[in-house]
């Protein structure tokens, strides 16, 4: 089962309107991914260097995204990908995660036109331009709030747990297991997040 790891940061600056991790395009989540081929693999101290490395090699058609661990996890920190599209590496991915809703009560979804019963929906990117965690766990497998066996999609999963009425606002979906996990919360840890060349911190 996907498991995601519960953490709770004591530093949580408390101007934050998203305390839970479950309500900014930067909470979407991945898991169980494949490992692409890298063009470069370099150390860097933070997110915006490794960010500016790719974009040097994006300027030859060589980084479409970066990966990135915290430094104390490994030296050479920073990978540039250059021959694979993020949306195709995402989708060798074992599990998807996504907050529902934002702050204000919009619904979030990569493609609004996917979003059923939304009256607000607000696009966190086609093309991606918002970062993504990946390798994530949670820590407790039991406190999800529902859970629906024989989900075809995780687009289907967010839709689900939206629309079950059940005070959700973050969802986990399976798909070799074809199960969708419904939360109130999004708080976990990521060993890795991916960086795409066009990277918007905004979102």
């Amino acid at each position: 089962m996907f498991i995601l790891y519960l953490l709770i940061l004591a530093n949580t600056e408390a101007s934050s309107s998203c305390v839970k991790q479950d309500c900014e395009c930067k909470d979407f989540i991945s898991n169980g991914c494949e490992n692409p081929l890298s063009t470069s693999e370099v150390h860097a101290d933070s997110i915006p260097t490794c960010l500016t490395n790719c974009k040097i090699f994006s300027s030859i058609n060589l980084c479409e995204f970066a990966l990135f661990q915290e430094p104390t996890q490994i030296h050479e920190n920073c990978l540039a990908i250059g021959d694979e599209d993020v949306d195709i590496f995402l989708n060798t991915c074992q599990n998807h995660g996504q907050p529902l809703y934002d702050s204000e009560g919009n619904e979030l979804m990569e493609d609004c036109d996917l979003c059923e019963n939304c009256k607000n929906c607000k696009p966190c990117g086609v093309p991606l331009s918002h970062q993504v965690g990946v390798d994530c766990t949670k820590w407790n497998t039991t406190d999800y709030i529902a859970s629906f066996p024989d989900v075809e999609t995780h687009i289907d999963c967010a839709n689900t747990c939206r629309n079950s009425d059940i005070g959700a606002s973050f969802m986990v979906y399976e798909h070799k297991e074809r199960t969708c996990y419904c939360y109130d919360n999004g708080y976990r840890h990521c060993a890795t997040q991916l960086i795409p060349v066009g990277f918007n911190q905004t979102l």
